[in-house]
């Protein structure tokens, strides 16, 4: 029997994810272990035009579909087109992209009636006992009215939800053979694609806009040290000629396990052995925060931590079932990483739940003490499948929501346009619009001057002993007066912040599906992620700008008694600063950018920047 599963991403322009794509892997390497590689044949595809032309030129017996929120709609279409091609094709999905809530699941897929049935919670199990039955069964439509394990499905005759109870989950990860030692994996080593691994499964949290926040998945279950071992001497024998790729590891919480520590010691070998890897894509945990040091120091500082809070304030977190990573010491621990030259970020999430302005500014005025190098904010995603996004959840907190394209997750495919839209909070019961607004505003500043670009005016607030939010405050302030050039940028990213959302996602679809807005989107002109276009936009058109507004600002909070000695120091500063950070004439490819400059300072400032790093 010939199954194609797919785990789709857009390229259009730029593939959505470029990690190998491991978890549709697993699938088909578990199910031919369970039914015996005679009796099914599996194909994988992660690109929308080869499966379609895979599915023309040959239908499956199973058409099987990752489902998430940056390919549902690309998935939609082509299990249409397999259905099209051949009624017969049985068409499942799986994945995080479906609602919690009963009605609203029972809705979901009423709506998208090609689907005959989805997988939900892990997928091995349920799937391969779902083809073992299409295999046996002389008509599968009779499956759906048979309550499977781990599986949803709507019954013909009724058309009422059928939910087969959870399946119990995987606890020898081993069950599962290794997509890369069987070599499924191969052709993914072309440089093409970030090595993708996983350690373990679970979560111990229930913070509740996560899907992994359940009871199911709160026990974290791994995959033995020999197994991942294995792994990781499989992939670096082949990837190390791409020293650039970062490792990509899907655990949830990585670095809290004192496993953790035995892999990071074996991925220290193999940065010796091969030189790779150097980056790394993960998700650090949220507590055993001596442990995530330790695992970094055998990374050789190479993990960037991310120190995701999402909210500071007592009564969110509380609401979300949030507890952060460092409790009341975080500062302590961000002056840890830092003192060790482990680089690290926080996550903020707008707007939360009793979250309000004052609490917002305060949360970030309380990481700007704590020295956090990168701030991360993120507007509010209503994530289907998270207790978050019930309808109980938005009620709770009268809940504002609109919908907005997801950045570069679009298409043309089968002559059919294709738009990936997301549905994101922009207000409730305790934070306006209006404030949202401004809460945005702010935290664009903030995430300028903390990229590594302006690291320099962030090494002279910690030499002089200011105050970061307050020196992002007083930016904010005059950038908002609109009298300077750079005030522009300010105001198309406030007004592309409106403009950019919908009041439904047929809306948002119907307007980029015309001719000329498609090719804005094409472009860039619309619907890439505005924090990260007009930061790129701060860099190229006013980076110069952008520089000398913050050396004002620095020398206006410095204290007046000592201004004048300190001002020689910043003069200084702000030329080497100008020579070594303006990177517009690199993309405006001038002649000059080769240029040997001499610049003769007053003050040994490279010298100070390197100090400074140490």
């Amino acid at each position: 029997m010939k199954i194609i599963i797919g785990d789709l991403r857009h390229s259009t322009v730029g593939r959505h994810s470029a990690c190998m794509p491991l978890a549709v892997n697993m699938i088909a390497n578990y199910t031919e272990a369970f039914l015996g590689k005679d009796k099914i044949s599996i194909d994988i595809y992660d690109d929308g035009h080869e499966i379609i032309h895979a599915i023309e030129k040959e239908p499956p017996a199973i058409l099987a579909l990752s489902n998430y929120c940056w390919n549902c709609e690309l998935g939609q279409l082509v299990f249409r087109f397999a259905k099209k091609v051949s009624p017969q094709v049985v068409c499942i999905a799986g994945g995080p992209e479906f609602p919690r809530d009963i009605e609203e699941g029972g809705d979901y897929l009423r709506h998208r009636d090609e689907i005959d049935f989805y997988v939900y919670q892990e997928g091995e199990v349920a799937f391969a006992n779902l083809t073992k039955n299409i295999l046996i069964t002389p008509n599968w439509q009779d499956l759906k009215t048979i309550p499977l394990g781990g599986i949803k499905c709507i019954d013909p005759s009724s058309q009422k939800l059928i939910t087969g109870a959870p399946l119990p989950r995987l606890e020898n990860l081993d069950e599962i053979p290794s997509p890369y030692l069987s070599g499924r994996m191969d052709r993914y080593f072309n440089g093409q694609f970030q090595p993708f691994i996983e350690s373990a499964r679970g979560c111990p949290y229930a913070c509740t806009f996560c899907e992994a926040a359940s009871d199911w998945y709160n026990k974290v279950n791994s995959f033995s040290i020999e197994r991942i071992k294995n792994d990781l001497d499989y992939i670096a024998l082949r990837v190390h000629e791409y020293p650039n790729l970062p490792l990509a590891i899907a655990d949830s919480n990585f670095g809290m396990l004192k496993r953790d520590e035995e892999i990071a010691e074996h991925i220290s070998a193999l940065q010796k052995e091969y030189g790779w890897p150097n980056f790394f894509d993960v998700s650090t945990g949220k507590s055993q925060h001596e442990r995530i040091i330790s695992v970094a120091k055998k990374l050789n500082n190479k993990l960037v931590i991310s120190l995701s809070v999402q909210s500071l304030n007592s009564d969110t977190l509380r609401d979300i079932k949030r507890k952060n990573l460092g409790g009341a010491s975080f500062t302590r621990l961000y002056s840890t990483l830092r003192e060790i030259g482990i680089n690290s970020y926080s996550d903020l999430i707008l707007p939360m739940p009793f979250e309000t302005k004052e609490t917002f500014f305060d949360g970030l005025r309380q990481l700007s003490r704590a020295n956090i190098d990168r701030f991360i904010p993120f507007t509010t995603m209503m994530l289907k499948g998270t207790e978050f996004a019930s309808q109980e959840n938005r009620n709770k907190h009268k809940m504002v929501t609109k919908f907005r394209v997801l950045p570069q997750q679009f298409g043309i495919y089968n002559n059919h346009t294709v738009i990936e839209v997301e549905e994101v909070c922009i207000a409730n019961n305790t934070m306006p619009f209006s404030d949202y607004f401004e809460c945005r505003g702010i935290s664009f500043i903030m995430k300028i001057y903390s990229e590594i670009q302006f690291d320099i005016v962030q090494r002279l607030l910690n030499e002089f002993e200011l105050d970061r939010f307050e020196f992002a405050c007083s930016i904010w302030q005059k950038i908002k007066a609109g009298d300077r050039p750079i005030s522009m940028i300010y105001k198309a990213f406030l007004d592309e912040t409106k403009n950019e959302l919908f009041d439904t996602k047929k809306e948002a679809q119907e307007y980029y599906s015309m001719p000329e807005n498609y090719q804005a989107l094409l472009r860039g002109y619309e619907g890439d992620n505005v924090m990260r276009k007009y930061y790129a936009f701060t860099l190229i058109d006013h980076n110069i700008e952008a520089i000398e507004l913050a050396m004002e600002v620095v020398t206006e909070l410095v204290q007046p008694q000592s201004r004048n000695h300190i001002e020689d120091i910043i003069k200084n500063a702000k030329r080497w600063m100008l020579a070594t950070r303006n990177i517009a004439d690199v993309f405006r490819a001038h002649k000059t950018i080769f240029e040997t400059k001499t610049l003769n300072l007053d003050y040994d400032v490279p010298s100070w920047y390197e100090s400074s790093l140490e």
